[in-house]
């Protein structure tokens, strides 16, 4: 996933949205704006990431005996 900050400050951003959006297109990965200072967006990046470590474990539950890989796998996928 690749991340676009200063969702509040759209005004004063050193790269553009439609830049973000291609580099991430450009990675196959998805983009998402999100503001550290008043927390929009915030929630929603980390609902993706739990539906993405859902997504990518939803089988692996159904053998006995596997355990999902460890959260940090999660975030390897998300930020690389």
């Amino acid at each position: 996933m690749t991340l676009g900050t200063k969702l509040d400050q759209k005004d004063s951003r050193e790269v553009a949205t439609s830049e973000g959006k291609d580099m991430a297109s450009k990675f196959g990965a998805a983009f998402m704006e999100i503001s550290a200072f008043n927390y929009d967006q915030v929630s929603s990046l980390f609902t993706a990431g739990v539906r993405l470590y859902a997504d990518m474990n939803k089988d692996r539950g159904r053998v006995a005996g596997m355990r999902p890989p460890p959260p940090r796998s999660i975030f390897r996928k998300l930020f690389g």
